[in-house]
């Protein structure tokens, strides 16, 4: 059973309105520690909502889509973790990456993309963020949920 807290929506009309989305969520929603799960298919802006957290973060690295590395770590006021599952291709890659490790940072935030694709790992409290294309806007729907 997922219990949720109240579903909060933002519409983007640019990349940098999404960042200043997300650097609302950010301040406002997240703290220290917490996992934040990000969903929205290519081309939606997620890694410009996880630049905005970098942003807020004063993470001094740019923050690129790590599709092909799968992770990078990003230190700044927090430690920002940026996981993408896309091309994991089993569980056992997952384990060898150590995703246990990223996902329950100790300092910082992890933030994971396509994570609906190994749903098992992420069962307890967690910050859901989806990207939704809508034409030239993007609707960006937010909620904190505890399964």
């Amino acid at each position: 059973m997922i219990h949720g807290g109240a579903l909060k929506q933002f519409v983007s009309n640019s990349l940098d309105e999404t960042r200043k989305i997300a650097q609302q969520i950010l301040q406002e929603e997240v703290k220290n520690g917490d996992l934040i799960l990000l969903k929205g298919e290519m081309g939606a802006g997620k890694t410009s909502f996880i630049q905005g957290f970098g942003e807020a973060l004063q993470s001094r690295a740019n923050v690129l889509s790590p599709t092909f590395s799968k992770v990078h770590v990003y230190p700044g006021q927090w430690t920002l973790i940026h996981l993408d599952l896309y091309n994991v291709k089993s569980f056992e890659e997952l384990e060898d990456l150590g995703i246990y490790d990223y996902i329950e940072p100790e300092d910082g935030i992890c933030v994971v993309e396509w994570w609906e694709l190994y749903p098992q790992l992420f069962g307890g409290r967690a910050h859901h963020v989806e990207i939704t294309n809508q034409g030239s806007q993007r609707l960006i729907q937010y909620s904190l949920k505890e399964n």
